[in-house]
Protein backbone atom coordinates (compact mmCIF):
# COMPACT_ATOMS: atom_id res chain seq x y z
CA UNK A 1 0.00 0.00 0.00
CA UNK A 2 1.62 3.55 -0.78
CA UNK A 3 2.32 5.36 2.18
CA UNK A 4 0.21 8.19 1.31
CA UNK A 5 -2.94 6.11 1.28
CA UNK A 6 -4.63 4.84 4.41
CA UNK A 7 -7.97 3.40 5.26
CA UNK A 8 -10.80 5.66 6.34
CA UNK A 9 -11.61 3.44 9.34
CA UNK A 10 -9.59 0.55 11.30
CA UNK A 11 -11.20 -1.92 14.44
CA UNK A 12 -7.38 -1.57 15.48
CA UNK A 13 -4.56 0.80 15.13
CA UNK A 14 -0.92 -0.64 16.03
CA UNK A 15 1.70 1.89 16.18
CA UNK A 16 4.59 0.77 15.42
CA UNK A 17 6.61 -1.95 13.43
CA UNK A 18 9.17 -3.28 15.92
CA UNK A 19 8.68 -6.58 16.86
CA UNK A 20 5.70 -5.92 19.74
CA UNK A 21 4.14 -4.30 16.96
CA UNK A 22 4.24 -6.72 13.98
CA UNK A 23 3.13 -9.38 16.82
CA UNK A 24 0.44 -7.63 18.67
CA UNK A 25 -0.84 -7.32 14.60
CA UNK A 26 0.09 -10.58 13.87
CA UNK A 27 -1.81 -12.37 16.54
CA UNK A 28 -5.09 -10.12 16.53
CA UNK A 29 -5.18 -11.38 12.64
CA UNK A 30 -4.31 -15.20 13.82
CA UNK A 31 -7.54 -14.75 16.38
CA UNK A 32 -9.59 -13.34 13.64
CA UNK A 33 -9.33 -9.87 13.85
CA UNK A 34 -10.14 -7.93 10.46
CA UNK A 35 -9.42 -4.35 9.66
CA UNK A 36 -5.48 -4.42 12.08
CA UNK A 37 -3.84 -1.64 10.46
CA UNK A 38 -0.14 -1.52 11.46
CA UNK A 39 1.57 1.97 11.43
CA UNK A 40 5.09 2.29 10.82
CA UNK A 41 7.15 5.51 10.70
CA UNK A 42 9.69 4.22 8.11
CA UNK A 43 10.32 0.28 6.97
CA UNK A 44 9.30 -2.56 9.64
CA UNK A 45 11.67 -3.64 12.09
CA UNK A 46 13.85 -0.47 11.61
CA UNK A 47 13.69 0.14 15.37
CA UNK A 48 13.52 -2.49 17.90
CA UNK A 49 13.00 -5.33 15.93
CA UNK A 50 16.54 -5.37 14.55
CA UNK A 51 17.52 -5.48 18.40
CA UNK A 52 15.65 -8.34 18.97
CA UNK A 53 17.39 -10.20 16.60
CA UNK A 54 20.44 -10.24 17.75
CA UNK A 55 21.69 -7.13 15.69
CA UNK A 56 22.62 -4.49 18.48
CA UNK A 57 26.57 -4.67 18.01
CA UNK A 58 26.24 -4.26 14.32
CA UNK A 59 23.71 -1.43 14.01
CA UNK A 60 23.15 1.32 15.80
CA UNK A 61 21.84 4.55 14.44
CA UNK A 62 22.09 7.24 17.31
CA UNK A 63 23.65 7.57 20.68
CA UNK A 64 20.30 6.85 22.51
CA UNK A 65 19.94 3.58 20.90
CA UNK A 66 23.35 2.72 21.67
CA UNK A 67 22.45 3.07 26.04
CA UNK A 68 19.31 1.43 25.25
CA UNK A 69 21.20 -1.67 23.84
CA UNK A 70 23.88 -1.14 26.53
CA UNK A 71 21.50 -1.03 29.41
CA UNK A 72 19.57 -3.84 27.62
CA UNK A 73 22.74 -6.52 27.60
CA UNK A 74 23.06 -5.40 31.29
CA UNK A 75 19.68 -5.42 32.84
CA UNK A 76 19.71 -9.58 31.67
CA UNK A 77 22.80 -10.35 32.97
CA UNK A 78 21.85 -8.60 36.36
CA UNK A 79 18.12 -10.29 36.42
CA UNK A 80 20.19 -13.83 35.89
CA UNK A 81 22.85 -12.89 38.55
CA UNK A 82 19.91 -11.75 40.68
CA UNK A 83 16.93 -14.48 40.32
CA UNK A 84 19.75 -17.47 39.70
CA UNK A 85 17.70 -17.88 36.07
CA UNK A 86 17.31 -16.50 32.53
CA UNK A 87 15.57 -13.59 32.16
CA UNK A 88 11.76 -13.83 30.57
CA UNK A 89 9.64 -11.69 29.09
CA UNK A 90 6.03 -12.64 28.28
CA UNK A 91 3.66 -10.89 25.80
CA UNK A 92 -0.17 -12.88 25.87
CA UNK A 93 -3.10 -11.42 23.52
CA UNK A 94 -6.20 -12.37 24.14
CA UNK A 95 -9.14 -11.58 21.86
CA UNK A 96 -12.60 -11.17 22.12
CA UNK A 97 -15.48 -9.94 19.93
CA UNK A 98 -15.32 -6.35 20.85
CA UNK A 99 -11.94 -6.05 22.59
CA UNK A 100 -8.41 -7.52 23.35
CA UNK A 101 -6.10 -7.77 26.43
CA UNK A 102 -2.70 -7.65 26.17
CA UNK A 103 -0.45 -8.90 29.00
CA UNK A 104 3.40 -7.86 29.62
CA UNK A 105 4.64 -9.91 32.94
CA UNK A 106 8.86 -10.22 33.30
CA UNK A 107 11.28 -12.45 35.98
CA UNK A 108 12.66 -9.17 37.10
CA UNK A 109 12.64 -7.72 40.29
CA UNK A 110 9.70 -6.19 40.38
CA UNK A 111 8.48 -2.42 40.92
CA UNK A 112 8.93 -0.88 44.31
CA UNK A 113 5.65 0.01 46.31
CA UNK A 114 6.58 3.60 46.48
CA UNK A 115 7.48 3.66 43.17
CA UNK A 116 4.60 1.51 41.40
CA UNK A 117 1.42 4.04 42.02
CA UNK A 118 3.66 6.80 40.01
CA UNK A 119 4.78 5.08 37.38
CA UNK A 120 2.09 6.75 34.69
CA UNK A 121 2.92 9.81 35.99
CA UNK A 122 4.21 12.01 33.00
CA UNK A 123 8.41 12.76 33.58
CA UNK A 124 8.72 10.02 37.03
CA UNK A 125 11.45 8.46 36.58
CA UNK A 126 13.65 6.12 39.10
CA UNK A 127 16.36 6.73 36.33
CA UNK A 128 19.51 9.03 36.67
CA UNK A 129 19.44 12.23 35.08
CA UNK A 130 19.91 11.80 31.51
CA UNK A 131 19.20 8.56 31.35
CA UNK A 132 15.49 8.63 30.74
CA UNK A 133 12.72 11.24 30.67
CA UNK A 134 9.62 9.20 32.13
CA UNK A 135 7.13 9.63 29.31
CA UNK A 136 6.83 5.87 27.90
CA UNK A 137 4.08 4.80 30.19
CA UNK A 138 2.68 8.22 30.75
CA UNK A 139 2.12 8.32 26.94
CA UNK A 140 0.77 4.56 26.65
CA UNK A 141 -1.60 5.29 29.76
CA UNK A 142 -3.35 8.14 27.71
CA UNK A 143 -3.24 6.49 24.45
CA UNK A 144 -4.97 3.55 26.09
CA UNK A 145 -7.33 5.64 28.06
CA UNK A 146 -8.74 7.39 24.64
CA UNK A 147 -9.22 5.00 23.26
CA UNK A 148 -11.77 3.82 26.21
CA UNK A 149 -9.43 1.19 27.28
CA UNK A 150 -7.43 0.46 30.84
CA UNK A 151 -3.58 -0.07 31.70
CA UNK A 152 -2.09 -1.05 35.25
CA UNK A 153 0.53 -2.53 36.63
CA UNK A 154 1.21 -4.74 39.39
CA UNK A 155 4.41 -6.38 40.90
Amino acid sequence: MPEHILPSHARVVVIGGGIAGCSVAYHLTKLGWRDVLLLERRDLSCGTTWHAAGLVGQLRATQNLTRLAKYGGDLYERLEAETGRPPQITVRLVGEADSARLTVSDSGPGIRPEVLPRIFEPFFTTKPIGEGTGLGLSISFRIVEAHGGRIWAES
